[in-house]
C-alpha cells in the first residue's frame, strides 16, 4: 500500500507549457515588381505593392465593388470583364492567376482557365478577361 502524503507536505506544481516563440522581426509579404499591360491601348498598370490577394475586375459603386486591379476605365464592361473576374497571388515563389468563375472566362496564353485554379505566371505571358487582353511584365 502506497504511504499515505501528511497534510502538510507540499503537493508539486504541474510543469508549465512552454511558451511558443515568436520571429524576432515580422516577416515580410512576398514582394513583386511588375505591371499588366493593355494591349490595345498601352497603359501601364502597376500592381499594387505590399499585397500579396489582387482582384482583378471593374469596380461598381452602386454594389460596392472596387477591384484592387480596375478595367472600368479601360473598357472593361464593353470587353466583358466581370465585376470581379479573376485574381492575382503572390507569393514566395512566384505570381499566380485564378479565374473567379467569370461569366466571360479568363485565358492565359490563349489556353481556357479552369475556375478555382491556380496558374503560374511568367514574363510576357498573355493574360485574356473576356475580351481584353493584357500582357504581364515583371519589371
Amino acid at each position: 500500500m502506497p504511504p499515505l502524503m501528511k497534510p502538510s507536505q507540499d503537493i508539486p506544481e504541474p510543469p508549465t507549457p512552454p511558451i511558443p516563440s515568436t520571429p524576432p522581426f515580422p516577416v515580410a509579404a512576398p514582394q513583386v515588381e511588375a505591371i499588366l499591360l493593355l494591349r490595345e491601348s498601352g497603359v501601364l498598370l502597376p500592381l499594387p505593392k505590399g499585397k500579396t490577394d489582387l482582384i482583378i475586375g471593374r469596380s461598381d459603386a452602386a454594389r460596392s465593388i472596387y477591384p484592387d486591379i480596375d478595367l472600368a476605365p479601360h473598357g472593361g464592361d464593353a470587353h466583358g470583364v466581370s465585376r470581379r473576374h479573376a485574381r492575382l497571388i503572390v507569393e514566395a515563389d512566384g505570381v499566380y492567376l485564378e479565374d473567379l468563375n467569370s461569366t466571360n472566362f479568363t485565358f492565359l496564353n490563349r489556353r481556357r482557365l479552369e475556375p478555382g485554379q491556380r496558374y503560374p505566371l511568367r514574363n510576357g505571358d498573355e493574360i485574356r478577361l473576356g475580351l481584353l487582353a493584357l500582357e504581364y511584365r515583371e519589371t
